[in-house]
């Protein structure tokens, strides 16, 4: 969804619209810098920046508004995959009385994966590398993947 915004304006500026690129824009849209490197129409950042910003805020909205269908009252909401990071201030914002139990884990996309092999590995050891898994840094409570 934001993807798909981001590769649109960037090939309206006549720039590499990539997956790639318009990932790593998403990523970097607060360093001016990074979006001069990538947009060869220069002119175009603060337009293609405003439509990626509005895009990341319907994500979020549209996020939490099927959380909140899901899991009305949780005691904890723990963030992972991708797009966690971009949907973590309106799921904050949807459960407020929650304040600091509104967690977005740390490497959020590696820290699903890392989850799901752990899940289907019956209980096995993995060596995944420098990155406790999640399930060991969390208590023992409902975790809801939003």
């Amino acid at each position: 969804m934001v993807t798909d915004v981001a590769r649109k304006y960037l090939a309206a500026a006549d720039s590499d619209s990539s997956y790639l690129v318009a990932n790593e824009l998403i990523k970097q849209r607060n360093n001016i810098e990074f979006a001069r490197e990538v947009v060869n129409d220069e002119t175009q950042i603060p337009l293609i920046l405003n439509k990626v910003e509005t895009k990341i805020e319907e994500l979020g909205k549209q996020v939490a508004h099927e959380a909140k269908k899901f899991a009305k009252n949780p005691n904890r909401v723990y963030l992972v995959g991708g797009g966690a990071s971009l949907i973590y201030p309106a799921i904050k914002n949807a459960y407020g009385t929650l304040g600091n139990r509104v967690v977005l884990v740390d490497e959020p996309q590696e820290a699903l994966a890392r989850e799901l092999c752990l899940y289907h590995s019956d209980g096995e050891s993995i060596a995944m590398p420098e990155q406790p898994a999640v399930a060991q840094q969390l208590p023992h409570q409902e975790v809801v993947n939003v």
